[in-house]
């Protein structure tokens, strides 16, 4: 069930600070089960069982998961950071709606947007979200999702394998 919810996290939205709690709460019942299955395991062991390799593998993946989930947290801040420092107006110097589409287009090329949505609330931001592009933090995470799954499938095929044979 803790294989299963490592991949949890990821599926959380960046927006979500709560993804890297889940996190760490996971990395912590790592530890809680494999102190547990440490101490029911035989201490005269020569070898090393594959619950103990695959418990291993899980709690490295658990820990992974935490840098990486801080990491989509650490570039969703600075994305919005720099989208709301770039394109913010002042309330004092309210300009009207045409000019500041006209000031918004005279931007590079590379900072343009197709679609703008003036709103008037009481931050007097300039709304430049395009619905139809997804931020470096949503990439990182969808890719982190594949990447987390593909490993967390591997790791239970190989222990399967393992305890077959």
């Amino acid at each position: 069930m803790l294989a299963v919810m490592c991949a949890l996290p990821f599926f959380l939205s960046p927006d979500e600070p709560e993804k890297l709690m889940v996190s760490i709460t996971l990395l912590l019942s790592f530890t809680v089960l494999t102190d547990f299955i440490n101490r029911k395991l035989p201490e005269t062991s020569d070898n090393i069982s594959t619950i103990v390799w695959y418990m291993t593998s899980l709690f490295v993946q658990a820990f992974l998961g935490v840098i990486c989930n801080a990491c989509v947290l650490i570039l969703h801040k600075w994305d919005s950071e720099r989208g709301e420092r770039v394109f913010s107006r002042s309330r004092s110097a309210s300009l009207p709606g045409e000019v500041a589409v006209a000031t918004i287009c005279q931007l590079p090329a590379h900072s343009r947007v197709d679609s703008v949505n003036l709103s008037d609330d009481a931050s007097g931001t300039v709304d430049l979200s395009d619905a139809g592009k997804s931020s470096r933090a949503h990439k990182l995470n969808f890719c982190l999702i594949v990447i987390n799954t593909t490993v967390l499938l591997a790791l239970s095929l190989i222990a399967w394998l393992q305890m077959l044979l």
